[in-house]
C-alpha cells in the first residue's frame, strides 16, 4: 500500500478560540494596560505588535492593540512601524512555507497532472491569480499563512516577497488603525 502524504492543515477551531479570547481580552482592563504599556516602549512596542499581526493565533490580539493605538497615535505612523514587525514575522513564515509546505504541495499536485483542473492551472490567467489572491490575503487582517502559501506556489522571489509584504502590511495595518475612529473599545 502506498503511503499518502498529507498537507498540514490549520486548526480553524483554534483560530475561533483565539478570536474569542481576543474579544474577551479587549474587554479586560489589565490587558488594555499591558497593551498601552507596550506603547511606552515606543517604536519597539509597535514593532512587537506588528510581529504578532503576522501569525494566525495572535492576529486578533494584534488587531485589538492596533485599534487601541489608533485612538492615540497617527495611523500612518502605526502602519509604517508595525509593518516592519509584520514583515519580519512574514519572512519567518514564508521561509518555512517555501522550504516545507510548497514542496509537499508540489508533490501532492503532481499526482493530478492529467486531471482537467491541472490544465486550468497552466493557463496564464491562473498563474497571475495566485499572487493577486495571496497579496489580498496578506493585506487583509486575516492570517497571512494562506496568502504566503499562494505566493510560494507562484514562485515569488524572496526579495519580491519582502517588498510586497511590507507594502501590503503597511496598508492593512494603517487601515486597521484608521478604523479605531469608528470602533470603541
Amino acid at each position: 500500500m502506498q503511503k499518502v502524504e498529507t498537507m498540514p492543515q490549520t486548526n480553524w477551531g483554534l483560530v475561533a478560540v483565539s478570536i474569542a479570547v481576543a474579544y474577551w481580552l479587549s474587554q479586560f482592563q489589565p490587558f488594555h494596560d499591558f497593551l498601552f504599556g507596550l506603547g511606552e516602549w515606543g517604536i519597539i512596542g509597535l514593532f512587537i505588535i506588528g510581529f504578532f499581526f503576522a501569525f494566525t493565533f495572535t492576529i486578533s490580539t494584534a488587531v485589538v492593540a492596533l485599534l487601541l493605538f489608533g485612538q492615540v497615535m497617527p495611523a500612518w505612523e502605526i502602519g509604517l512601524v508595525a509593518a516592519f514587525g509584520a514583515t519580519l514575522g512574514d519572512i519567518f513564515i514564508y521561509s518555512f512555507i517555501r522550504q516545507h509546505i510548497v514542496a509537499h504541495a508540489t508533490k501532492f499536485l503532481a499526482r493530478f497532472r492529467k486531471a482537467p483542473l491541472s490544465e486550468v492551472a497552466k493557463t496564464r490567467y491562473f498563474k497571475w491569480t495566485l499572487p493577486v489572491l495571496g497579496a489580498l490575503i496578506i493585506a487583509s487582517p486575516f492570517p497571512d499563512e494562506l496568502g504566503m502559501t499562494l505566493l510560494g506556489m507562484a514562485k515569488v522571489k524572496t526579495w519580491q516577497f519582502v517588498i510586497l509584504s511590507f507594502v501590503l502590511n503597511a496598508v492593512g495595518i494603517t487601515l486597521v488603525a484608521l478604523a479605531a475612529n469608528w470602533v470603541s473599545l
